[in-house]
C-alpha cells in the first residue's frame, strides 16, 4: 500500500482518509498481510497513522550501469522524469539553469497540458531551448529510452514531496548520479541518511540554482555515497515481506 505523505502538498483524497481504517480491518482477517512500501534503501521503517504496519523496500534492481560523465564540451545536464505535472516545479529548475550557463535541462516523460502550455509561453524556457539548452522528450518513454536518458545526466531533479517511494531517486543511486530533492518529506529524509543529494526550497529558484551548482562540483562525492547507498538495492525485501508471516517480519 501506499501512504499519504505528512506534510506535503498534495491534497488529501478520500482513498487516503479512509485508507487508515481500512487497513485496520484487514489486518485482523485471517490470511492478510498488510505491508506499506517503502524507499528502495529501507530508511524510512515507520508511517504515521499505521502503527504496527511493516515496510517492504521498492523493489528496485541494482544496475552496473553508470552515468555519462565526460563531455568535451564541458556542459553538464539535470533531468527531470516521469510524468511531468506541476508539482515537479520545472519553472523554478528552468530558471535556475538559466543561471548556470554550462547547465542544460532535459525533460524526460509525458508533459500534463499546464507544464505543456507553460514550455511553449515562458520567456526563460524559450530562450533556453533556443540556445539549445532545453530538451524535452514530451512521451511515454520505453525503459531503454529511460535508461539512456538517466546515463546521460548529472543530477536528477525530483522537486516535489512524493506520496510514496520515488523509484527514481533509487535509479539514480544505482547509477551515482546525485538527486536534488524537496526541502522536507520522503526525499528529503532518503537523501539526508544516504548523503546521495540535497534538498532545497523548489520554490526558491536562486537556492535551487546553488543547491545546482553544490551538486555539479561534488558531483564525485555525492555520487560514491548514491552507489554506497545502492549496494542493497533489489528484490529480495519485498518478496520475503509480502511472503512472511508478520512475526517474523517484525523479527528482521
Amino acid at each position: 500500500m501506499r501512504t499519504a505523505l505528512p506534510g506535503g502538498p498534495e491534497r488529501p483524497t478520500l482513498g487516503m482518509l479512509v485508507k487508515p481504517a481500512a487497513v485496520a480491518v484487514l489486518r485482523r482477517l485471517r490470511g492478510v498481510r498488510v505491508r506499506f512500501l517503502t524507499d528502495a534503501f529501507g530508511v524510512v521503517g515507520r508511517r504515521p497513522g499505521f502503527p504496527g504496519v511493516a515496510p517492504v523496500r521498492d523493489p528496485i534492481t541494482a544496475t552496473e550501469e553508470t552515468a555519462v560523465r565526460t563531455r568535451g564540451s564541458g556542459r553538464s545536464r539535470v533531468g527531470v522524469f516521469g510524468v511531468i505535472s506541476a508539482r515537479k516545479n520545472v519553472p523554478e529548475l528552468v530558471r535556475a539553469a538559466s543561471e548556470i550557463p554550462a547547465l542544460d535541462v532535459v525533460l524526460v516523460g509525458r508533459c500534463e497540458p499546464d507544464v505543456r502550455a507553460w514550455l511553449r509561453t515562458d520567456p526563460d524556457a524559450e530562450r533556453l531551448r533556443t540556445l539549445g539548452r532545453l530538451e524535452v522528450d514530451d512521451r511515454f518513454v520505453d525503459q531503454s529510452d529511460f535508461d539512456a536518458a538517466l546515463r546521460s545526466v548529472d543530477v536528477v531533479a525530483v522537486l516535489h514531496d512524493n506520496d510514496a517511494p520515488s523509484g527514481i531517486v533509487a535509479e539514480a543511486g544505482a547509477r551515482g548520479i546525485p538527486v536534488l530533492g524537496p526541502h522536507r518529506g520522503w526525499v528529503s529524509t532518503v537523501l539526508q541518511t544516504t548523503g546521495a543529494g540535497l534538498g532545497v526550497r523548489a520554490e526558491d529558484h536562486a537556492a535551487v540554482a546553488e543547491a545546482l551548482r553544490k551538486l555539479l562540483d561534488g558531483r564525485e562525492q555525492y555520487g560514491a555515497a548514491a552507489r554506497a547507498a545502492a549496494r542493497d538495492l533489489g528484490v529480495d525485501d519485498f518478496v520475503r515481506g509480502m511472503l512472511e508471516p508478520d512475526d517474523a517480519v517484525d523479527r528482521r
